[in-house]
């Protein structure tokens, strides 16, 4: 007797929100480039598709997915988005679909007390005009 899944069988190697199990993961974008997919129509379109450090499923982005990483990282290039670490939920879309929804990662916590990473202010002699944003 065997101990495989139709879903192990079938997986798929996009992310979903089935994929969650019903909790939040924190992730790290490895990359994001912009791949051809075939819509139900059968049609090609464009999306912005991503990769997680340490991760084999890659997310195809929706456009309220891309618009989120563009607030949590602050660009639209979204080549810049690597590095950047996001959480990712389970959600439901507009049209009552189930998503993968992606939200600003946690600061990381401390004793639990969550700790905020700051650099120290630069002392006043290192200062150059370059320093001010105005």
């Amino acid at each position: 007797m065997s101990n495989q899944t139709v879903s192990a069988i079938y997986s798929s190697k996009w992310l979903s929100a089935d994929d969650l199990r019903g909790q939040s993961a924190v992730v790290t974008i490895e990359g994001a480039i912009v791949e051809s997919i075939r819509q139900q129509d059968g049609q090609q379109e464009p999306r912005i598709v991503l990769s997680f450090v340490g991760k084999q499923k890659r997310l195809i982005c929706n456009k309220s997915q891309a618009t989120a990483l563009t607030t949590i990282t602050g660009t639209e290039a979204f080549a810049n988005w690597r590095g950047h670490t996001v959480m990712l939920m389970p959600g439901m879309s507009p049209n009552k679909r189930p998503t993968v929804a992606i939200f600003p990662a946690p600061p990381p916590s401390f004793g639990g007390q969550r700790v905020v990473e700051s650099a120290p202010p630069p002392a006043l002699e290192d200062l150059t005009d370059d320093d001010i944003p105005f």
